[in-house]
């Protein structure tokens, strides 16, 4: 991911902490983070001026699944990595299932998530 233009990165968490610390671990590794939600609704309001490369979706959002809104978003043409706690097969199923890309656990480190987003690009 050594090239002129940063990736742009759409973070979509409810936990405001997490949005915060993706942003400073990635902006290390030349990722910006163009924008973030903490749900469905203000993920597509703010979706259009962010123009992310990726969407980061977490599954376990405040007032809803994350599985519509990717269903959404990859409705749209957007490319979807999931960053979820969720470890069993039946949330991986499902997240690809409704359109996301690539699915990494939040159990692993920064270098295994900029890997992930690199190859869902």
């Amino acid at each position: 991911m050594g090239n002129e233009t940063p990736c742009r990165i759409f973070v979509v968490d409810d936990h405001p902490a997490v949005r915060e610390g993706l942003a400073l671990l990635l902006g290390q590794r030349g990722i910006m983070i163009c924008g973030d939600a903490e749900d469905g609704a203000q993920t597509m309001a703010r979706l259009e001026s962010a123009r992310p490369d990726v969407v980061l979706v977490d599954l376990s959002l405040q007032r809803e699944s994350g599985l519509a809104l990717i269903e959404q978003l990859h409705s749209r043409g957007v490319t979807v990595l999931v960053y979820s706690m969720h470890e069993d097969a039946v949330h991986v199923k499902r997240a690809f299932a409704a359109g996301a890309s690539g699915y990494v656990t939040k159990r692993e480190g920064a270098d295994i998530l900029v890997k992930a987003i690199g190859e869902v690009i």
